[in-house]
């Protein structure tokens, strides 16, 4: 895995500018580029990752997982390598249902088959997510990844896995 400090030299030049968004909420990033661990009822099509988005807010709004998945993930394929500088993530936007991710790390891959968990010193980074549905949380990478599949694991939830995200970086 390439990667590099964004506090040194040329990299600090590059990782201010590389913070776009990479399309999840746009769609510029297909459905068929959005995969998940389960979902909901088993039900893909209405509950799916392809509802993964920040900001959707038509129903239902965003990715739930199945209720006895103990290994979730959702993957996104950038479809080439990008460099991966933050990520934003949001609640399961039904207020009635009161779902999010608290916590999650985040895994790479550059061929779909080895995956690489994102380290900072030497640790895997447990990253701080959401406390209620609307809100957006965004974690910047002290060390931009350069990658062409991202996995989000949730590791701690409330009520249910449910959520929205989008990527940034170049």
């Amino acid at each position: 895995m390439l990667s590099w400090k964004c506090h040194s030299g040329n990299i600090m030049k590059l990782c201010a500018k590389c913070k776009s968004a990479l399309g999840m909420q746009s769609f510029i990033i297909k459905n068929e580029q959005i995969s998940a661990s389960s979902a909901w009822n088993k039900n893909r099509q209405q509950y799916g990752s392809s509802r993964a988005r920040l900001h959707l807010d038509t129903w239902p709004p965003g990715w739930r997982a199945q209720k006895n998945d103990l290994s979730p993930w959702l993957q996104i394929d950038l479809v080439q390598v990008h460099i991966v500088t933050a990520v934003a993530t949001q609640g399961y936007g039904d207020e009635k249902e009161r779902e999010w991710v608290k916590t999650y790390l985040l895994t790479t891959s550059r061929n779909g088959q080895k995956w690489i968990s994102y380290k900072e010193r030497g640790r895997k980074r447990v990253f701080i997510g959401n406390m209620d549905t609307k809100s957006v949380v965004q974690n910047l990478l002290k060390i931009p990844i350069t990658t062409r599949w991202l996995r989000i694991v949730p590791r701690s939830w409330n009520n249910h896995i449910g959520m929205r995200v989008e990527l940034y970086g170049c």
